[in-house]
């Protein structure tokens, strides 16, 4: 970060609306691959040194990974393992979309008792979830070992959850989120109040 102001890097491919974007990164260039509205398939790329895009190609790029100093990435059409810019040969390779992915975060200590006698009240984490997806929320006080469950769900459609978490007075609490499948974790807020002296 060289301190700018940021600005839209996106702005020269023009108002088309792409979707099914996958993208990786290899030294000074961005890797982009995605679908226009005609339903054809265009790798971008960015090139950070010159600011600017071109089009390489109609790769159907499913998913990027980086291996030292390769790109590699999962060809939607063949389901082949291909390299870019030089990467080791990985011929006769092929890769097949694993499905939905089980996955967890947990918070690190919250401390419930702040200064000025103020207290954590209530908490919200707002998520989106994709059809099929699922997910719960679960706490655990002061260093405990049990988790409590909060919520729990199974989107039948692509949906946002605002889940409220009442934590009960303690010294400390910590979240844990877990679940199968794409989640977006949109944001978390916290209230405090005001307790008495005591």
């Amino acid at each position: 970060y060289d301190g700018a102001m940021p600005y839209d890097i996106g702005a020269p491919l023009g108002p088309i609306l792409y979707r099914n974007a996958s993208a990786g990164a290899l030294g000074r260039r961005y890797y982009l691959s995605m679908q226009s509205p005609d339903s054809a398939w265009h790798l971008f790329v960015y090139d950070e040194a010159y600011g600017f895009w071109h089009r390489e190609d109609g790769t159907h790029a499913t998913y990027f990974a980086r291996l030292g100093d390769s790109l590699y990435y999962l060809d939607g059409e063949s389901g082949g393992i291909r390299g870019i810019q030089g990467a080791a040969s990985v011929s006769g390779l092929t890769g097949t979309d694993e499905g939905a992915v089980s996955w967890y975060a947990e918070s690190g200590d919250l401390w419930q008792d702040v200064f000025d006698r103020k207290y954590l009240a209530r908490m919200q984490i707002r998520m989106q979830l994709e059809a099929g997806s699922s997910a719960a929320l679960s706490v655990s006080y002061d260093h405990g070992d049990s988790w409590e469950a909060v919520f729990q769900t199974t989107a039948a459609v692509r949906k946002t959850y605002a889940v409220p978490i009442l934590p009960h007075r303690s010294d400390s609490v910590r979240i844990r989120m877990a679940g199968t499948g794409p989640c977006l974790i949109l944001g978390a807020t916290k209230e405090l109040e005001q307790g008495s002296e005591v």
